[in-house]
Order: structure tokens, then sequence, then C-alpha cells
């Protein structure tokens, strides 16, 4: 990277990111663009308002869910050795473990794990401790937790399923999952900004997460840290330049340096559609999800923590990443708007779906409320759209609170994409049953039950 790369693209993004961080209510945002080995980086706000602190390209962000990449890594170095089968039964890694069910059990495999194909609802963030017990722990609570669908049957995001592929790395490792992760990823691959240890990102810059959840104005959110139990699920902090970085490992043939990480045919495995996958992204591959822009295949992930939301974007057959990393809890609209404007700026925009008119009467068919643990989600409808209001959790706080009322219009038989708040653009679907009616809403890829029944 160079000082002028630096700021031909600070410029280039200024009058874009400055009104969106505005408009948003989101303290900061930095962004790195991975160009054919070209770098330029970029910072924009405040990494701590109360101390008038300036983000820049080496502010460490809470990275949160493009850690489940890193552990996906990880876990693949497995199976590259033959240590481990992704069609392998999970049971047999793993002593001791179990489902609510001995079928589940007996079905879940490791390839489940890394598509989010478990079954289970996989957002518990108890706290376990801080000791090297505590994934143990939360996933020797999995016996507890309902199985939704059969493994392999449904596509629903799950947390706790990257809580067992540590626990795998735990077992085959013998020592804490972030320190497998640590040794067999971010230290072959140069990441020395990046940590699972609050107590080392502090070392250096570090942004303070801030959320707009409840209040106007942005206030500083607690706790900071997600709890350790959860670390291979999410908790790497680091900096816009070590995920591109990564991003460039990823396109490249598996080599570190003279270390071979991975081999090319595993790295082409994790880039591969293995499953259909719903309203997070068309399609998922092991780790990665998979997109399309203008014809263009694209992997990524996002990362969503208490206050700070994340985004990584690759492009492999164009040699071409794109990060960037907040610190609010709106972010999400920030990070959605600069990768849109960069893609287009590459030739390769993303396509909106199309939008079709439905009937009311078929509108009426979804309108209902839908628990999870996680919260309850109201739907009407309102004018050919369906209304959708919110009343959420907070994982890591238990705080509940309402979200703004959001519209959402048909963009196929029993799928919906919201058209206004910091949502714009996400999707969600119904999933029903053979005689038609509502097995599930899913929605920010969890899975939501009818009132009145369970979804079986």
């Amino acid at each position: 990277m160079t000082a002028t790369a630096e700021r031909t693209l600070q410029s280039e993004l200024h009058d874009l990111v400055t009104p969106l961080l505005a408009k948003w209510k989101v303290p900061a945002v930095t962004i790195g663009v991975y160009n054919d080995s070209d770098v330029q980086t970029a910072a924009f706000g405040e990494a701590n308002r109360e101390a008038h602190w300036p983000a820049t390209p080496d502010t460490r962000f809470q990275i949160g869910s493009i850690t489940k990449v890193f552990t996906a890594t990880a876990a693949m170095q497995l199976v590259d050795t033959w240590r481990m089968d992704l069609d392998g039964p999970v049971a047999r890694y793993l002593p001791g473990f179990r489902l609510s069910t001995p079928e589940a059990t007996d079905a879940l495999t490791v390839r489940h794990l890394l598509t989010h194909h478990t079954g289970f609802w996989g957002d518990d963030f108890s706290d376990r401790g801080v000791g090297d017990d505590a994934l143990g722990k939360a996933v020797a609570a999995l016996s507890g937790i309902r199985q939704l669908a059969r493994p392999g049957e449904l596509w629903s995001y799950c947390n706790a399923g990257f809580q067992v592929l540590g626990a795998l790395l735990e077992q085959f490792g013998h020592k804490p999952a972030e320190d497998v992760i640590r040794d067999r990823v971010l230290r072959p691959l140069g990441l020395d900004d990046s940590t699972f240890r609050v107590d080392e990102a502090a070392s250096g810059p570090l942004a303070v997460g801030y959320n707009t959840l409840t209040t106007e104005e942005p206030e500083i959110a607690r706790p900071y840290a997600i709890t350790r139990a959860m670390a291979p699920a999410g908790t790497i902090i680091g900096t816009v330049g070590d995920l591109l970085k990564f991003a460039a490992f990823h396109m490249g043939d598996g080599r570190a340096g003279e270390r071979r990480v991975l081999s090319a045919g595993t790295l082409a495995e994790m880039q591969r559609q293995q499953v259909t996958a719903g309203n997070m992204a068309p399609a998922w591959g092991l780790g990665w999800w998979i997109q399309d822009a203008s014809g263009t295949k694209t992997i990524g992930h996002g990362g969503a923590t208490n206050g700070q939301r994340a985004n990584l974007v690759v492009v492999p057959s164009r040699r071409l990443a794109i990060a960037s990393l907040t610190n609010g809890s709106n972010g999400a609209a920030v990070n959605r708007v600069i990768e849109r404007h960069l893609l287009t700026e590459m030739g390769i925009p993303r396509q909106d779906p199309v939008q079709h008119p439905m009937a009311e009467a078929a509108l009426q068919g979804f309108a209902r409320s839908y628990h999870s643990p996680g919260g309850d989600v109201s739907i009407g409808v309102e004018a050919g759209q369906l209304t959708v209001d919110t009343f959420a959790r907070n994982a890591l706080t238990g705080a509940e609170y309402a979200a703004p009322r959001r519209h959402a219009s048909p963009v196929g038989p029993a799928e919906f994409v919201i058209t206004d708040t910091e949502m714009e653009g996400s999707r969600f679907d119904f999933i029903r049953r053979d005689d038609g009616s509502v097995r599930f809403l899913r929605m920010g890829g969890r899975l939501y039950d009818p009132a009145g029944g369970v979804g079986k």
C-alpha cells in the first residue's frame, strides 16, 4: 500500500461515506480494497466518540461472524490431512457429543456444521465463564436444545454449529480452539493485528462499539466482549488490512509464503456451492456464503456483535476483495452501500431482486405472529406489502427492544425483501408444509415458529 493509494480511496469515498455515517449514526468505518495485489485503505469518523479518537486503517474492530470462515479454514486443514471426513458423523470425532435426539446425534456431520444445516437453534450466548472449559460446557448444553429440523433438511444460520467445530479443533489440537486457529491460520497468514483476546487487541488502536437500538444518539455498547464460549463463531478482533490478507490467501493456491496451509483443491471446495441457503445468501459453501454480482460469483461473510458490524466480500475470478468495519449498530446499512458502490466501480454491480405484486389474499396468508428464543416477529399487510414488527432480545445482554416497523415486498412466491430502514435489501422467506401452511418464518437466517404451534 502506498500513501498515494490510500489518499485516492479516501478521497474517492469521502462524499459517499461521510453523509452515510451521519444518516445512520455510525461513528466510524474503515475500508480496505485488495485489487490484484494492490491494497488501498481508508478510514472515516471516530473510533471512540468520548475521547474523539479518529479511526485509522490500523484501528481494530470486532469482525464478528467473519470469524467463522477462519474456523472453517482451520477445520478444513483436518479434512485436508485425512484426519476428519466432511461427511463423517460429528459423534465419531467428539466423544460424548449429544443433541436432543439420538437420531439427530447420529445424523449430524461435519459438512452440516460448515453449511448451517444442523437443524437446531444456535444462538445461546450464555456466559460459560472464561476458563478453557467454556466451549465444552456450551457444546454439552446442546443436548437440551430443541431440534427444529433434521440435520441436512433445512438451512438455518447456526452459531452453535461453529462452537461444535471449535470443539472438534480442540479435540484434535489438544488446546483451546482460539489457540488452534491462531497457530494454524492467524500466524501462518501473517495476521499480526488479529486476535481473540481483548487485552491483546487493546494494546493498539481499538474501536468502541455503539448502539442506537433504543436511543436517538449512539450509546456505548456494553459488554464489549462476546462470551468466550462463542469464540469459534465470532470473537476475532482485527483490522481491514488483515481481512484483506485473509481474502488474498483464499484467492491463492493454499500457500502462505513457503508454508502449505491448505491444498488448492480444498480452497476450491470451500468456495463451491454446497447447499441452497435462505435470505442471508442464495447459496453456501464451506464457511463462505455465495452470491452473484452481474453474473460474477462472489463469496463473503458478514459480522454483527454488540455495537459493531463487519463485512467481507471476495471476487476470486477478479482477485478482488472489499472489507469494511464499523462501530455502530446500523453499520450493516453503511457496509451495504460501500460494497455496492465499489463493486459497481469495478464493473460488477449487484442486481436487486425483481419485485412481484402479490394478491392481498396471498399476503394475508403470511400475516400472524412468529416466535423464536431470540425474539418475536409480527407480520401484517399494508398497501400491497408486508409489515414487519420485531420485538428482539439482545443475545449478549438480555435487553429487549422493539425495532422500527419495516416494510417488505414480494420477490418470489414466499420470499420478500425489506424496502426501508437499516435493513433495506435484506430478504426473508416462509417455509411451507406440503399442505401449503406456513411451517416457519425464516428471517435473518433464523427459524421462527408460527404462533400457536411449532414448525414440525
